[in-house]
């Protein structure tokens, strides 16, 4: 877990990063979210290492955000890059993303691993994030094995559907778990079970091996 004096570096590195951000309304509003629970912490440097080829694809006035998924998750807490708008001079967008990638590097490097897994909780604290955004587009990133599980003090009403419409949502490296070795089905019921509820929400659900088919996404925009 990082540190609260982490944090506010962190923080602080990201208000800086984005001092001359554009006022234009964000046609892409990304929001990162990333599992460092169990087993699937030691998948962080590799995740990581593709965030670029997502973060190069953003825009003048592009909205991006970064966060974590750990054991209880609805917190600004798990927040590791505040939300920040991409510039519009080209000069300032380049060292921007560098930065911006230099500090999930950095991250990288100090994020511990986190017993239990709040998926839930990091979608609804996405959510309510992206809907402070306006955008023509919003869509959640989401790194994890997708095994909900919370610890006793952390409590989640499974009946309680987050709004999605017009938000598009990408389980990226969903590794497979022991257990699922020796019964598939737990696989394929963890992803029925995502795509279930993203749907009732409205939004829209894809399970993608790499970031290659979200960055395609992100370059199409609204051209249809």
């Amino acid at each position: 877990m990082l540190t609260r004096r982490r944090m506010i570096i962190l923080s602080a590195g990201a208000a800086g990063i984005a001092a001359c951000d554009s006022l234009r309304e964000p046609n892409v509003a990304l929001y990162v979210l990333h599992d460092v629970s169990g087993s699937y912490f030691r998948e962080l440097p590799r995740n990581l290492a593709q965030i670029p080829a997502l973060t190069a694809t953003l825009r003048a006035g592009d909205y991006v955000a970064f966060a974590r998924i750990d054991s209880c998750s609805f917190s600004n807490d798990a927040i590791v890059i505040p939300g920040q708008r991409i510039s519009d001079v080209p000069s300032r967008r380049v060292t921007q993303l560098l930065a911006l990638n230099r500090a999930l590097q950095a991250y990288g490097k100090s994020a511990r691993r986190t017993e239990h897994t709040d998926i839930r909780g990091a979608l609804l604290q996405a959510v309510q994030q992206l809907q402070a955004v306006k955008a023509a587009r919003r869509q959640i990133v989401i790194f994890s094995d997708l095994d909900d599980d919370l610890p006793p003090e952390c409590r989640r009403d499974a009946r309680l559907v987050p709004d999605l419409r017009q938000i598009d949502v990408f389980a990226v490296n969903v590794i497979k778990l022991p257990e699922d070795n020796r019964d598939p089905q737990r696989y394929f019921s963890r992803l029925a079970t995502w795509k279930r509820l993203v749907e009732t929400g409205g939004g829209t659900w894809t399970v993608a091996p790499d970031v290659a088919a979200v960055a395609d996404q992100l370059r199409t925009r609204l051209t249809a």
